[in-house]
């Protein structure tokens, strides 16, 4: 996962001299296996691996009310969250449970929203700031993605089709189209959409 993160919106402390400060200015933040989390001012050079403590893969990282949020987990729920633009991260453990892991994580409405999957732990996650998270229930949602009030995303509870769903806080989700037999979204982007 990639995120966008505003340089004027990174909370430097009062220390701007800090010698161990990576940047100033934009910046994208990825992350990927192994708890590898990046930073790039440009796209093509890539700096400040930063290893996981949990050893946990990230699959999805957005970037909302200054902080940066990472989620994902390997046979358990975990997060992580940065409020100095990717450069020191805070790793949270959710939930343990055999084959789950967070796969999505949104910010929108004043709410960060984290879907993935799991056998005995909610499938659906909110938190006013990305630290403090709340099981929301058991709908499998993926390929989510926010605009103009909406959490837009994908739910497929298994051997039914996949239908598209909507939400606007993250917790109750209702359908809007049913995808056709054999077609698969596997992530979603807006450009720009208005809500009927």
């Amino acid at each position: 996962g990639v995120a966008f993160v505003p340089g004027d919106e990174v909370d430097r402390a009062a220390d701007t001299t800090d010698p161990d400060a990576l940047f100033a200015g934009d910046r994208l933040v990825a992350v990927g296996r192994s708890g590898r989390r990046m930073l790039s001012a440009d796209g093509a050079s890539w700096t400040a691996d930063v290893s996981s403590d949990l050893s946990d893969f990230f699959n999805a990282v957005t970037y909302g009310a200054g902080r940066v949020v990472a989620v994902g987990g390997g046979d358990r729920l975990v997060t992580a969250v940065s409020e100095d633009g990717g450069e020191t991260w805070t790793e949270a453990l959710l939930c343990d449970d055999r084959y789950a892991s967070f796969y999505g994580v949104v910010h929108g409405n004043g709410t960060f929203v984290a879907t993935g999957q799991s056998n005995a732990c909610d499938q659906v996650w909110t938190s006013p700031d990305g630290i403090t998270w709340t099981g929301a229930g058991p709908d499998r949602v993926h390929a989510m993605t926010f605009t103009n009030g909406w959490f837009i995303g994908v739910s497929q509870p298994w051997g039914q089709p996949a239908t598209l769903v909507r939400s606007t806080d993250g917790i109750t989700w209702d359908p809007v189209h049913t995808v056709p037999d054999g077609v698969a979204i596997q992530a979603a982007a807006v450009e720009t959409w208005s809500a009927p």
